[in-house]
């Protein structure tokens, strides 16, 4: 990139997903260490079933808000993928919730572990309807959690996450928003899934005016 501005991000949405989340978080600290700027890089940064050790994510969260508008964290005590990781790596996942949730000052945590998250519980971001309704809204308004429905705000140790628990009424909304069917499928065909995924996301990534 050299010197040259990063003006062109500034619309941008950014979501990583797993492991994925390991380059996206390096590569926010090394442009907020080497871009410093008075303005986000980029709108919302939403990491999802992050796979990277919670210890070395506490350390680079307060240069990665640097870098956008809002980071969101979402993060679930059902997530069978994380558990693997935590054991193979021998320390807690960011993308864990439970007693031992990630809460970080300027990170939106969202626990998503009262959603129907599947088998493994690891690809919810993509599949269920719960979380790709309050993404669709988070990415669409902007809003922080207490003003987007379906967030409980619960303390732990003196600072606030939110559990995440959308209505039926809620879900039908953001289903019309996307233009998809208001009975919302189950989506349990895996052609399904994947095209519900695609879907949805082309619309995250070009929000309309």
């Amino acid at each position: 990139m050299g010197n040259r501005p990063l003006t062109a991000a500034l619309n941008a949405h950014l979501i990583a997903h797993s492991m994925g989340n390991r380059p996206l978080t390096a590569a926010l600290n090394a442009i907020a260490s080497e871009h410093p700027s008075p303005q986000p890089h980029s709108r919302q940064v939403v990491l999802t079933a992050a796979d990277i050790d919670a210890g070395v994510f506490r350390q680079l969260a307060q240069e990665i808000q640097k870098t956008a508008e809002r980071v969101t964290l979402d993060a679930s005590s059902l997530d069978k993928a994380l558990v693997a990781s935590r054991t193979i790596h021998k320390y807690k996942r960011a993308g864990e919730s439970g007693t031992e949730i990630t809460v970080v000052p300027g990170v939106d945590t969202i626990d998503v572990s009262a959603v129907d998250t599947g088998l493994l519980g690891h690809s919810y971001f993509g599949e269920k309807r719960s979380v790709i309704a309050d993404m669709y809204y988070l990415l669409k308004d902007g809003k922080p959690p207490g003003q987007r429905a379906g967030l409980q705000e619960r303390k732990l140790g003196g600072r606030m996450y939110w559990p995440l628990f959308l209505s039926r009424l809620t879900l039908r909304l953001a289903c019309f928003a996307l233009r998809l069917p208001p009975t919302c499928p189950s989506l349990s065909h895996k052609r399904e899934k994947t095209v519900y995924s695609r879907s949805c996301f082309s619309r995250f990534a070009f929000p309309s005016a």
